[in-house]
């Protein structure tokens, strides 16, 4: 998935560290603008980034605890949550069978599924519905709804 520029792969250790690495500058980022008021200008050059990227790290709050291997599970969730294809999502993480990736991301699938069936569930029209019913007419034996006497 990740490689150098000539194409040949990258390590996967390589990656979660250049991972930590951006998530503890993006941490640092903040720290250095909140304690010492340093703004974009000097963050940027201090960090060797653009501006741009300055801003985004300041825009959005601190980052939760998260791996690498949690953007996949995330990916995974997002490409179900689209699709509701099992298939296609073990196929786009690599995985041998659909059982296995059913079997990671059972929990994960099935609160999708819930969401969606809920989803489903709101548009089926319902026997009773709270507030102003519509009339119903009398039986068959009785007056005629318009007051006429004449029975139906």
């Amino acid at each position: 998935m990740f490689t150098h520029p000539d194409g040949s792969a990258l390590s996967a250790d390589g990656i979660s560290q250049r991972f930590e690495r951006l998530l503890t500058r993006f941490a640092t980022i903040r720290r250095e603008h909140t304690e010492n008021r340093w703004n974009v200008d000097l963050l940027a050059n201090r960090h060797r980034m653009p501006p741009e990227s300055i801003e985004t790290a300041l825009r959005f709050g601190p980052l939760p605890p998260i791996r690498l291997h949690d953007l996949r599970h995330t990916a995974a969730s997002l490409a179900y949550l689209g699709t509701r294809d099992l298939k296609v999502v073990s196929e786009l993480l690599g995985h041998a069978s659909v059982h296995f990736t059913g079997d990671v991301y059972t929990a994960i699938f099935a609160e999708a599924d819930r969401a969606a069936a809920k989803a489903a569930a709101d548009v089926v029209p319902r026997r009773f519905r709270p507030g102003p019913q519509p009339p119903t007419l009398p039986p068959a034996d009785g007056p005629a709804p318009d007051g006429s006497g004449l029975e139906l």
